[in-house]
């Protein structure tokens, strides 16, 4: 596993057990939230970028990267993530932060907003599921395949986020779950985000393999004070794939937006 070097790097104790983070500048607080299956490690290309006006935190969630590890998972894996980040910043002491999700991530920054309207002022919702269906049921099932049958590229990346020992066990939990995000095919969460005030940048990559753009679109139609943003040439994993672009969106929004007071 590797480490983004940031100018602090801990554990803290919550519920769940130890869950390590890093903090890069000062400013306003800006939390990342990965995606369902990678760790804080997905950030390393934009993370110290988006430090030079902002205090950045990353965090691996409790089963992945450097916390502690999954024994099994059930539940709804949004829900548990909201209740996760809610301790994660009270215990950092932060009254007010922005929230930056991937895929999951968003979807858990977008439900804690409405459990903590208070104390979140702006969030970047970055490829984010807002329902599922079939297609999607189709989608997921293809990338869940068993360890041994998933790309090599993909299998090294879990093996850099997750470590040798434990990404194959890790897949092996999460390709099996189904009880919550889009791998449940009652997923939605549409119809709770229209109650949602703050203002809030959607970004998708035009050449996402799991959302097409309609799907970000239902959700600019319920996120009344909410903007859309289309990174041409960009996948699911916008930040990965186009840093500079998604850096300079988010910088635009951030700086555009009121300041967290």
């Amino acid at each position: 596993m590797f480490y983004l070097n940031g100018e602090r790097m801990s554990y803290i104790k919550l519920k769940n057990g130890n869950v390590y983070y890093e903090i890069f500048g000062e400013g306003e607080p800006l939390i990342f939230l990965h995606n369902g299956f990678y760790s804080s490690y997905t950030w390393s290309g934009v993370v110290k970028r988006l430090s030079r006006y902002n205090k950045a935190i990353v965090y691996d969630r409790f089963g992945y990267g450097r916390s502690d590890k999954y024994g099994s998972i059930d539940g709804d894996i949004v829900d548990k993530g909201v209740e996760e980040l809610a301790e994660f910043i009270d215990a950092l002491n932060l009254p007010k932060v922005n929230l930056l999700g991937h895929c999951l991530g968003g979807a858990i920054a977008l439900l804690y907003s409405l459990k903590e309207p208070d104390r979140v002022c702006k969030i970047i919702a970055e490829s984010v599921g807002y329902y599922s269906d079939h297609k999607l049921e189709i989608k997921t099932d293809w990338t869940f395949r068993p360890y041994d049958e998933i790309p090599h590229d993909l299998r090294d990346y879990l093996v850099a986020m997750h470590g040798e020992d434990y990404s194959k066990t890790f897949w092996d939990l999460i390709r099996t779950y189904r009880d919550g995000y889009i791998m449940n095919p009652d997923y939605n969460i549409l119809n709770s985000i229209k109650n949602i005030k703050i203002p809030v940048l959607i970004m998708n990559g035009d050449r996402d393999f799991y959302f097409d753009i309609e799907h970000p679109l239902c959700a600019r139609k319920k996120l009344k004070n909410s903007q859309f943003c289309v990174i041409p040439g960009a996948g699911h994993d916008v930040h990965a794939d186009k840093p500079e672009e998604f850096c300079l969106a988010v910088e635009t929004f951030l700086n555009n937006c009121e300041k967290c007071v």
